[in-house]
């Protein structure tokens, strides 16, 4: 997560500078945090649960355009125990099987409609999608069998689209519920998709 954060504080800097040269052009700096539940998923076996999602990120607004950059994590994923499959030999032992953890850090482009009031806008994203998991392994001999459990890392390509709704409570502060949908099949191992539904409170300056 250090690289994350690092990134988003370099982004923020970078951000905060050009917008301040640029202010006459009506470019708008932004942070925000969202709270919500993702689902995370591989689309041709199984899901591995419905979860808390956290995220948070700057960005920069221009006219009815956006531009952020976002990291977000789902918490507490739990893998699934497993049984020994193996029948003809005691077994000992004990293993779990799923994910541990899912970070994303993403850029997204955002397109807003609509007036002053409520903006419906669509977005769409491009990321990393970080994961950790657990799988089982059996070791079997002649007479037993071992099951144990072995961790996993996986860095993958992420791209996904999504709608959301701008609502402003105040000049500077706004207030957005959002679902996305994301897919990481690309440059990747464990092949995850991910739907992601958040409420997030955005100050823009």
């Amino acid at each position: 997560m250090t690289r994350t954060w690092t990134v988003l504080r370099i982004g923020l800097v970078l951000i905060v500078t050009v917008a301040n040269s640029v202010a006459a052009q009506d470019l708008r700096p932004a942070i925000f945090g969202a709270a919500g539940v993702a689902k995370v998923y591989r689309a041709e076996d199984q899901s591995f649960g419905t979860e808390l999602n956290v995220g948070a990120g700057v960005g920069i607004e221009w006219k009815r355009l956006g531009l952020d950059s976002e990291v977000h994590r789902t918490l507490g994923l739990t893998p699934r125990a497993v049984q020994c499959a193996i029948g003809n030999v005691p077994c000992v032992g004990s293993a779990r099987e799923g994910f541990l953890e899912a970070t994303m850090l993403s850029g997204n482009v955002s397109y807003f409609f609509g007036g002053p009031r409520v903006r419906p806008y669509v977005t769409g994203s491009v990321g990393v999608l970080w994961t950790e998991s657990v799988n089982s392994v059996t070791l079997v001999g002649s007479t037993s069998a071992t099951l144990s459990e072995f961790h996993e890392r996986d860095t993958g390509l992420a791209m996904g689209v999504g709608v959301g709704l701008d609502v402003p409570l105040t000049p500077a502060l706004s207030l957005r519920p959002e679902f996305r949908t994301y897919s990481s099949v690309a440059m990747s191992r464990v092949n995850l998709g991910l739907h992601r539904g958040t409420i997030g409170v955005r100050y823009s300056w």
